[in-house]
């Protein structure tokens, strides 16, 4: 379990990144909105998602105490816009939760959430370290109510005859499509003993939801020993169109750190037709976050440790669809650290990427403009820490009118 034991030492990081001086600059045409809080100890705020239009936000709280009084159930707080502030609508528990669900937790993993464009459908993950087995909850809404549609687990189906799991990872990051209608679950270490990791595809008919297809990519190997871990699934996202996924395998060592993109052939089978790896070779844990734009040809991939960065690739449609390397971001701000890349997101254009460092309690965004034939991502610093603790999970809607930055209880909305 060596990857995970960056969770381990975080608390501890939190304070020694506290000593560091950061440059406190408000991103001009944005300003903070609110900030809403609660008892950090129960991990609020690790985990955000917003809809497309910034009018639904759910949020995490995976320590939150079970309805009978048990330990760490964990939740999910449902807000929409009222009046320009959050008004709760919805505290969701799983259905069959007991102690130690953990709903929405993953050792501070902030991908264990999700909302589909109109906010109408929300999938969350629980924590597979306290119970053994993984598990992902969609909820649906209807009106003001929401529902639990089903909970999905690992398709053991869908596993190679030769393996089995007694554990796993299931849940460890997902992502819906738009229409809500796909959803795709990464599972960084599919069976623990192995390490491999994959990828499941979701799609729903009616009200259910049926596995697909599992995804592995084509570096990714098993590691018996332990010497050896792929890790691929520990992020994945999909399109807002659904026509593409985007999995990120930070594995060990740092041959095995890889971003793969994924493509439906006109066989209806889904391929993968590039892998992504930073062309300086400066390796943290690349693939630790990823993210895409609505269509699908632009994509971010967070480099997580080291000196931290994240990095853009596009594709070129008069080349093939041939994926390149545009920018690396954090290169040129000192100030970051090596968290800088832990948590990312793109708007629907891909013109917006935000990149969240827990570690310095903060956020850049980047915007995406041309100069000549070249295009350059310019940084504004998103300073929201009044107190702390912000940086842990970040998003930007869609429309790339508000962000939501969050950390341990709290989180804090900005709007354009």
């Amino acid at each position: 379990m060596k990857h995970q034991a960056h969770y381990f030492i975080r608390p501890f990081a939190i304070l020694l990144a506290s000593l560091v001086l950061v440059p406190r600059v408000q991103a001009a045409g944005w300003q903070v909105v609110e900030t809403l809080t609660k008892s950090p100890g129960n991990q609020y705020g690790e985990a955000v998602a917003v809809s497309k239009n910034g009018s639904i936000a759910a949020v995490t709280q995976a320590l939150e105490p079970c309805v009978d009084g048990k330990l760490r159930c964990g939740a999910v707080y449902i807000y929409v816009r009222d009046q320009g502030h959050w008004s709760q609508q919805a505290k969701l528990f799983a259905s069959d939760a007991v102690q130690d669900t953990r709903l929405g937790g993953y050792d501070y993993y902030d991908r264990t959430i999700t909302l589909n464009d109109d906010g109408t459908v929300m999938a969350v993950a629980t924590n597979p370290n306290s119970l053994g087995k993984g598990a992902v909850y969609v909820f649906v809404r209807n009106g003001t109510i929401w529902t639990e549609q089903q909970k999905l687990t690992l398709p053991i189906a869908l596993l190679p005859a030769t393996q089995t799991c007694t554990t796993d990872s299931f849940g460890r990051s997902l992502a819906l499509s738009g229409d809500g209608q796909a959803l795709i679950v990464g599972a960084g270490n599919e069976c623990l003993e192995a390490n491999t990791g994959a990828a499941y595809l979701f799609t729903k008919s009616g009200n259910q939801w049926t596995a697909q297809t599992r995804l592995v990519g084509s570096r990714v190997e098993t590691a018996p020993t332990l010497i050896r871990y792929s890790t691929f699934g520990s992020s994945v996202d999909i399109s807002g169109d659904g026509s593409t996924l985007l999995v990120g395998s930070p594995g060990s060592p740092t041959d095995l750190r890889q971003a793969y993109i994924f493509k439906k052939n006109t066989a209806g089978t889904w391929v993968e037709t590039a892998m992504l790896t930073p062309a300086d070779k400066s390796y943290g844990y690349f693939g630790f976050a990823v993210a895409l734009n609505r269509s699908g040809n632009t994509a971010l991939v967070g480099d997580y440790g080291g000196q931290g960065a994240a990095y853009v690739y596009t594709k070129n449609s008069g080349h093939n669809g041939v994926w390149k390397q545009e920018a690396k971001l954090g290169a040129n701000f000192t100030r970051r650290s090596f968290a800088f890349g832990f948590s990312l997101d793109l708007d629907d254009s891909g013109t917006q990427a935000i990149v969240g460092d827990w570690a310095a309690s903060g956020a850049l965004l980047y915007t995406r403009t041309r100069k000549g034939s070249a295009y350059n991502w310019q940084p504004l610093f998103i300073d929201t820490l009044l107190g702390g603790g912000n940086g842990s999970s970040v998003t930007i809607s869609g429309d790339a009118k508000t962000l939501l930055d969050g950390g341990p209880g709290r989180f804090t909305t900005l709007q354009q």
